[in-house]
């Protein structure tokens, strides 16, 4: 096994009533609550060309959608990914989780987190309506959302940023990842300008989300980042064809 991310009818009418924007309504897949993964489950992938070879990728979190399913959750390239979706947006097929202590593959999330997930709905009534939630932190974006939720990554998840001079990369740690209120998921970068108190933990007015800096490119599990650090020639040319694509 092989280690390798008040309404109305239209959606523009929807008014986040804390920031007076407007916001994208949740969708039926949207991720409603979150909780980590640390018990060493992974995602299992096969590419198309080689569905005979299976790699495994760490789940950062379990979530619950809007529709009642609760899914494993990973970071894939610059956005965060539904492990049971990740097909419809990438070349690859899903092939189920997979507990390397054991051995084990399964497709049905662990019973555990749904009942830990479903608990925690209870206690939010009507999802917090009403009440008002921390700032998104942004950088170089006036886009401002609501944070419903912010959990730590716990499996050494980095974002790569691409220099202003395009020749130079910059592999920082993602610290959290926030739920905003819409359902998407931000990875959240240290702003080395504004840090206060070290070390940096989760909802730290120093973090801000690393898709609102336009210099952000995706992100990468541990080993992939520890590979460019290290200079593996394989992963610099993997990299480069990616910087190409842009």
């Amino acid at each position: 096994m092989q280690s390798e991310t008040t309404s109305t009818n239209n959606n523009n009418n929807v008014i986040n009533l804390f920031t007076g924007q407007s916001i994208v309504e949740p969708t039926q897949s949207s991720i409603i609550q979150i909780c980590p993964e640390n018990s060493g489950i992974k995602m299992l992938y096969a590419n198309h060309n080689k569905p005979e070879r299976l790699i495994s990728v760490p789940v950062l979190c379990w979530g619950i959608r809007n529709d009642g399913e609760t899914v494993g959750i990973v970071p894939w390239i610059g956005k965060i990914r539904d492990c049971t979706r990740i097909e419809e947006t990438h070349d690859i097929s899903w092939e189920g989780y997979y507990l390397e202590s054991t051995g084990t593959i399964f497709s049905a999330p662990p019973e555990p987190m749904v009942a830990q997930l479903a608990t925690a709905m209870r206690f939010i009534p009507d999802n917090k309506k009403g009440e008002p939630r921390n700032p998104l932190p942004n950088k170089g974006s006036d886009d401002e959302k609501n944070v419903a939720q912010e959990i730590p990554d716990l499996i050494g998840t980095h974002a790569l940023i691409i220099n202003a001079d395009a020749q130079s990369l910059l592999l920082t740690p993602v610290v959290s990842w926030a739920l905003d209120e819409v359902g998407e998921i931000h990875g959240m970068l240290v702003n080395e300008d504004t840090v206060e108190k070290t070390p940096v933990i989760p909802r730290d007015d120093c973090l801000y989300s690393a898709a609102s800096n336009p210099k952000f490119c995706c992100y990468f599990q541990r080993e992939i980042a520890e590979q460019i650090r290290l200079g593996h020639p394989e992963t610099i040319e993997a990299i480069e064809k990616l910087l190409n694509q842009r």
